[in-house]
């Protein structure tokens, strides 16, 4: 149970190996052309949210990765489980906002 941290913080980790693409295809979303008329606002709330989320992914990963590691050295597994959860957390609610961009583009 002491190490099991380090399992979820790999599973976290392992979308960071298709980041540099991720992060050039949200890039040239922002820097795209603005449509007219402009979308719903639900629609661009979305789409911003997904952006946003995934291009921010690895702070909020190394952050929480580095709070967990902080807790499992003080000998604080539970918290060190926990924090290693949470990026897990924002990536589903990365996902989530996904499929609100694509259920509002329809």
């Amino acid at each position: 149970m002491k190490y099991r941290f380090w399992i979820w913080l790999v599973v976290g980790g392992l979308p960071l190996l298709i980041y540099p693409f991720i992060l050039m295809a949200n890039i040239m979303s922002i820097a795209g052309h603005r449509s007219t008329p402009p979308p719903p606002i639900l629609q661009q709330l979305a789409a911003h949210a997904f952006l946003w989320g995934s291009t921010l992914y690895p702070i909020v990963y190394l952050g929480f990765a580095s709070a967990a590691i902080a807790a499992s050295r003080r000998g604080k597994s539970d918290k060190a489980v926990n924090m290693s959860l949470l990026p897990l957390v924002y990536l589903i609610l990365v996902v989530a906002a996904a499929c609100a961009w694509v259920a509002t583009s329809s």
